[in-house]
């Protein structure tokens, strides 16, 4: 039980020293930092570099006396002090990733993705980005995958206009249905014409290509633009 405890306080970011201090104080306190070398495991040599490190993240409470005395931080208080000091670390992290994405270098390749998971993950993003208006070309089953995507850019006041090989129940879509044995196995999608992905899932091949390159980008709007009007003209 107690290395479950260790194992969920490390997965928090905690050293091992450290989740073992932890324990030892949970279960008695106040003690000393000999006392809870004794009680832990962890090495008399290490210990009040474990304890001071924990007392300056507010983890650990000290009371300055002879001898010097630790007690724990109250387990709910610890876990919404470790939430709230991991949100901060993410938000940073994103918005300097952002950021760093934003910057032009590199922006104009196009880039290959392998794998449907991934290719989806990407659609969804692109998705999600979009403004103003989609043009979409999906299989039915690659459809429903992006579905609530596409329902949720609708919603936003996004245009949208797919072709697929079955009936969408895409609220306040355009939809362009092409027979099953014509449709070809295309994955493509233009947003905003800012950013297209295109490629193809199925069992045999599984490999896209994702650009805000404005030729590619132009290339397969005009793609997905002509199977519309092509299908438009179908009696």
């Amino acid at each position: 039980m107690k290395s479950e405890i260790i194992n969920t306080l490390k997965n928090l970011g905690f050293t091992e020293y450290e989740a073992k201090a932890y324990i030892a104080l949970l279960e008695k306190s106040p003690l000393s930092g000999y006392g809870v070398a004794l009680n832990s495991g962890v090495p008399r040599s290490k210990i009040y570099e474990v304890l001071d490190g924990m007392a300056q993240n507010g983890e650990v409470m000290v009371s300055y006396g002879a001898p010097v005395l630790y007690s724990p931080l109250e387990p709910k208080e610890l876990i919404d002090r470790r939430r709230n000091k991991s949100k901060e670390i993410y938000d940073i992290a994103y918005n300097s990733l952002e950021n760093f994405s934003a910057m032009p270098e590199n922006r104009d390749n196009i880039w290959n993705i392998s794998g449907s998971e991934d290719i989806i993950n990407k659609a969804k993003q692109l998705i999600s980005q979009t403004k103003e208006e989609l043009l979409v070309e999906v299989g039915a089953e690659e459809l429903e995958k992006i579905a609530q995507e596409l329902n949720n850019a609708v919603d936003r006041g996004v245009e949208l206009m797919l072709v697929t090989n079955s009936q969408a129940d895409i609220r306040g879509a355009v939809v362009f249905v092409e027979e099953e044995n014509e449709f070809k196995n295309i994955f493509a999608i233009c947003g905003d014409d800012r950013e297209a992905i295109c490629g193809s899932i199925s069992d045999k091949s599984n490999i896209a290509a994702v650009s805000i390159n404005p030729g590619f980008v132009i290339s397969i709007k005009e793609l997905i633009s002509r199977k519309i009007v092509i299908l438009k003209q179908k009696p």
